[in-house]
């Protein structure tokens, strides 16, 4: 209690002794807590400290001491474990062999006084609005916490063993100065604006989205010009996905900050998950110029590119990405994906395995090494890294799709009907499409949705003519598909068996849902009675 005392009685000192003008500013009342007035005191006061020997939470062992702040009462509860941090001697016997070590422990002792009044000055500083003080490099972080070099900030992470060294700095309380004013403790509008926001940033942080939009939804009516604000209000629409809504604040928060490579970063992204490529560009090359030291940017860039075709910039950007990160594996398949994209699959393949061998059971790069090898030609080995990725998910739908049109390649239909029936019981709301009488009188018929998929795979080359007319052919035979008696051929044609170009152009149509589902049997029709397709 009294290390304590001494400790905040400094922080007042040294606060008091910067202003000329209203010292009673910086004053700290306190009343001293017991089994009597414990209940009480609790309520009163804005900072409660508490001594525990010891933390009962394993994961907070060799810790110091903390602050837990709470947003909704806008108070602090300082925890400070008093008992020494020692070695603690082991032995262990195992038949004739004796085991010693030492591991770290909390001995019997109280902390000597100095160390319990330089973490109380931490704690205290983090209370009343203080974070901690990090260093660009971490080799200097290392040299202030092993007590080899003196931290400018009581707010420097110290090791538990050279924490009796920490002292409030002039960079403390120039910090608390430029938050608070000359006038200490009695808040200014704007310094009321502070810890309004700070309250913010802590619901954002205990993910408590909620809380943090009715506080927003009051503050921003209040202060719609609040920069701090317009932020957090595009964070919480980015964390839940709105990512049309934080693009409105984003922009208010980069008119203020527009070298803010953070901001231009979410902002590429914001507009980049609503499909406006063209308008996420400027965005991600602005944080490139700002921060080229930075993977996620880098990786973010080659992505937009990507989706607007300009392949060889995107591949530009993957490149930056992987000199920074040579074994990121998110970066390697995105890179092989560009390749697949630009038709060199072999080179595609060469980044897909040099992927998986940093992430060999990632699903996504196993499903597009898969698809090169199918460019390929090579069916069986694509079908082995189908199955592989059907393995550890079996409903995944593009490893589904890869494994019917390999094995439709390889001549299985059979096999590869099962997996198109699977395909079909994925569509959470199966087609309810009917095929209605037309001019030519085409049956009533439902389609399932993979032949819709068949279509477009075959427009755009996917499958050849055989593949995509053995699947129709089948659900001819399985009566999924009726034609009508008059529609078939009593005699096999004597005409070209080639598919004609309409046709092609009515299923890329129809997959696109261009044309209606009878338009698009018209070309089945015309295929049963000119003999390609034979029932």
């Amino acid at each position: 209690m009294k290390q304590t005392k001494l400790a905040v009685d400094e922080w007042e000192a040294k606060l008091q002794a910067e202003t000329r003008n209203n010292k009673d500013g910086w004053a700290f009342n306190y009343v001293e807590i017991n089994e009597k007035n414990r209940a009480n005191a609790n309520g009163d006061c804005d900072i409660t400290f508490v001594f525990e020997p010891k933390p009962a939470i394993a994961e907070k062992y060799f810790t110091l001491g903390f602050t837990d702040y709470d947003a909704e009462l806008q108070t602090s509860v300082i925890t400070i474990y008093y008992l020494e941090i020692d070695e603690c001697y082991h032995t262990e016997r195992e038949g004739d062999t004796i085991y010693y070590w030492y591991e770290t422990c909390y001995g019997e002792d109280m902390r000597i006084s100095n160390q319990i009044n330089g973490v109380t000055k931490h704690e205290f500083g983090h209370a009343i609005g203080l974070g901690h003080y990090e260093p660009d490099d971490i080799e200097i972080a290392e040299l202030w916490a092993k007590g080899t070099q003196i931290a400018p900030s009581i707010m420097a992470q110290i090791a538990f063993e050279n924490s009796n060294n920490m002292q409030i700095r002039d960079i403390d309380i120039d910090m608390l100065y430029s938050i608070y004013g000359d006038d200490g403790f009695v808040l200014s509008e704007n310094e009321e604006d502070y810890f309004e926001l700070f309250k913010i940033g802590d619901y954002l942080e205990k993910k408590e989205y909620e809380k943090m939009q009715d506080y927003l939804d009051v503050f921003l009516k209040e202060n719609p010009e609040n920069d701090d604000a317009n932020y957090y209000q595009a964070l919480l629409h980015y964390e839940l996905k709105n990512y049309q809504e934080a693009i409105p604040f984003l922009d208010k928060s980069i008119e203020n900050q527009p070298e803010n490579d953070e901001l231009l970063y979410y902002q590429a992204r914001s507009l980049y998950n609503v499909e406006k490529y063209a308008e996420a560009l400027p965005y991600i090359e602005r944080a490139v110029e700002i921060n080229p030291d930075s993977l996620s940017i880098h990786s973010r860039h080659g992505v937009i590119l990507f989706e607007l075709g300009q392949y060889d910039d995107a591949l530009n950007a993957y490149r930056m990405a992987l000199s920074i990160d040579p074994e990121n594996s998110t970066t390697l398949d995105r890179r092989g994906q560009v390749h697949y994209q630009m038709g060199d699959y072999e080179k595609a393949l060469t980044y897909f395995d040099m992927a998986l061998d940093v992430d060999p059971e990632d699903k996504g790069t196993l499903v597009n090494k898969a698809n090169a090898l199918f460019e390929l030609e090579e069916y069986d080995d694509a079908i082995e890294y189908y199955e592989m990725v059907l393995d550890m998910d079996s409903k995944h739908l593009e490893a589904l799709k890869g494994m019917a049109a390999s094995l439709e390649n390889t001549g299985d239909e059979r096999e590869a009907a099962k997996y198109y029936e699977r395909i079909s019981l994925q569509d959470e709301k199966p087609s309810t499409n009917k095929i209605i009488e037309n001019p030519i009188n085409v049956a009533s018929s439902q389609i399932p949705e993979w032949i819709r998929n068949n279509a477009s795979w075959w427009v755009a080359g996917n499958i050849d003519d055989k593949a995509f007319v053995g699947g129709i052919q089948f659900l001819i035979k399985e009566g999924v598909i009726q034609i009508p008696e008059t529609a078939k051929p009593s005699t096999t044609p004597s005409g070209s068996q080639e598919i004609p170009a309409w046709i092609k152009n009515n299923a890329d149509w129809w997959s696109q849902g261009l044309i209606s589902d009878g338009d698009f049997l018209k070309g089945i029709t015309f295929m049963v009675e000119n003999g390609i397709i034979t029932v």
